[in-house]
């Protein structure tokens, strides 16, 4: 049989499937009413419920539900409807489950689950409809940097390195002058004094700043010159698009569109 929500609802044995309409209603009186389903219908029906069980128990909601939709277009038996919704609902498809679950109770109205079914139709009307492929709106593609934009900003990388690099060479003449003066002091016979230790952590300290900065900028000056070089290519492959040929009786007309 099939569960709803860890409670067994109508079972879905064999002999109730099989038995037709009558079977899901309370007992009354014999009326005149249409012959049963014939031995080659019972036996399709039979086939197309164990059909759609075994697809039901794999999780393959789809193939379950074709098969209990031509069991049910065959015998007619209500039953198919509620296996049809529990399939529906597993796959989490709430319109559908609740369609099938509304015509599960009108084939049948006084199946015996109906309490519970309609108690899952309730439940079932809070969820949210799925949003359709259509109105879903695309992710725009990233924007793309145009050659202008991609020279410029090489342009500008290389000048920024090339003020660091013109900083780094003060600093490395400051580092050579502190470093004269250290050689002289020895080769004088100076005093090692306050000034004479100033001048030394001066010296170092502008090698260490030349270094830095020397480092720095020749990496800002090669960043520039590979994006202007980008740049410069991208504009070549633009003007290369904006010419067109335009073939013309005894010839032809090259036209070409450009900015300034």
């Amino acid at each position: 049989m099939i569960l709803h929500a860890g409670v067994p609802l109508r079972p879905m044995v064999l002999a109730v499937l099989l038995a037709g309409l009558a079977s899901a209603a309370p007992a009354r009186a014999a009326e005149p009413g249409p012959a049963g389903p014939s031995p080659e219908t019972e036996a399709r029906a039979r086939a197309l419920y164990d059909q759609g069980m075994r697809h039901y128990n794999l999780g393959e909601y789809d193939t379950a539900t074709d098969a209990f939709k031509q069991g049910y277009k065959l015998s007619g038996n209500p039953g198919f409807l509620y296996n049809i919704a529990q399939a529906y609902r597993l796959k989490g498809d709430c319109a559908q489950a609740l369609t099938f679950y509304r015509s599960y109770l009108r084939a049948d109205p006084q199946a015996e689950n109906r309490a519970a079914v309609e108690e899952r139709i309730a439940a079932l009307a809070t969820c949210p409809e799925p949003v359709p492929a259509t109105q879903v709106t695309p992710r725009p593609p990233p924007p793309r940097r145009s050659a202008t934009a991609l020279r410029v900003t090489g342009i500008v990388a290389a000048g920024v390195g090339l003020a660091l690099a013109g900083t780094s060479i003060y600093f490395g003449l400051d580092a050579r002058d502190a470093s004269d003066e250290i050689g002289r002091l020895y080769r004088t016979g100076g005093t090692w004094d306050q000034a004479a230790k100033d001048t030394e952590a001066r010296g170092k300290r502008s090698q260490i700043l030349m270094l830095a900065l020397g480092i720095s900028g020749g990496a800002a000056v090669v960043t520039g010159g590979v994006l202007f070089g980008l740049g410069w290519r991208a504009a070549r492959r633009e003007q290369r698009a904006r010419v067109a040929v335009l073939p013309l009786p005894g010839g032809g007309l090259v036209a070409w569109a450009g900015s300034f």
